[in-house]
């Protein structure tokens, strides 16, 4: 089967050194706005790629043409949770522990890690979801957007397969007479901001298709095996990808 395309598509357009998109004469000085090529008159456009976030040279036409991929170009907001009070009893516990200040990043993933230890402990897979959600949004805001698309990727699977919390509810006995449920399927979903967002990174780290799926397989299968879960990883890829190629 030939790789499907992206539902967003993004150009290379404009020129990243100092000719003139129209004539191609190289300009003694590069514009930093609209300005008339000394050689062709013609009107030189100054405009940021979504690609890459390169400035560029560009024609009126390219210009109307990087807006329209802007005006297209998911970027939804992940909002990150943090307790402060958590958060600073842990800074001073990776203090002493290290003999030097922690970095803010340390502690909030060593803050994070923890919680979502307690919630695997107490079968909390919905609270356990939503720290791992906010994992990802961390290391997004951070730079490290190849990790934080593995993140994405597993939150995405972990609704699918409908996360529930069972407050620690682990007597089989107990858990069978009060019908508690690790994952249910009736609670199952894909937020529609989850795969913009994994879209958004995709169009950042320019993965084909092959990349992309080789990184959602190796998640999904070692979540799939560690929690058991319903749904199988390749059911999951399918739902997850339909919503970002064509």
């Amino acid at each position: 089967m030939p790789p499907r395309k992206l539902r967003v598509t993004l150009t290379e357009t404009g020129r990243l050194d100092d000719g003139c998109p129209h004539c191609g004469q190289i300009l003694n000085k590069r514009p930093e706005r609209k300005a008339a090529c000394p050689h062709c008159k013609q009107f030189i456009f100054v405009r940021t790629r979504p690609i890459d976030r390169q400035r560029v040279l560009v024609t009126e036409e390219e210009a109307n043409l990087l807006e329209n991929e802007w005006a297209n170009f998911p970027r939804p907001t992940i909002s990150l949770f943090l307790d402060n009070e958590k958060m600073q009893k842990c800074r001073e516990q990776l203090a002493e522990k290290l003999g030097c200040a922690p970095s803010d990043e340390d502690v909030a993933l060593t803050h994070l890690n923890q919680e979502m230890m307690n919630h695997a402990k107490r079968r909390d897979w919905g609270l356990y979801r939503n720290t791992k959600l906010s994992v990802a949004a961390l290391l997004e805001r951070n730079q490290k957007p190849e990790k934080a698309l593995r993140f994405y990727f597993e939150v995405c699977y972990l609704d699918l397969n409908g996360p529930q919390n069972t407050g620690g509810v682990n007597d089989p006995a107990l858990r069978t007479s009060l019908n508690v449920q690790d994952f249910n399927l009736k609670d199952a979903w894909l937020a529609p901001a989850l795969v913009d967002k994994i879209l958004e990174l995709i169009l950042i780290l320019r993965h084909n298709e092959a990349q992309v799926y080789k990184d959602f397989m190796s998640v999904a299968e070692i979540a799939s095996r560690n929690l058991k879960l319903p749904v199988l990883p390749q059911k999951a890829w399918d739902e997850i990808s339909a919503g970002i190629y064509i």
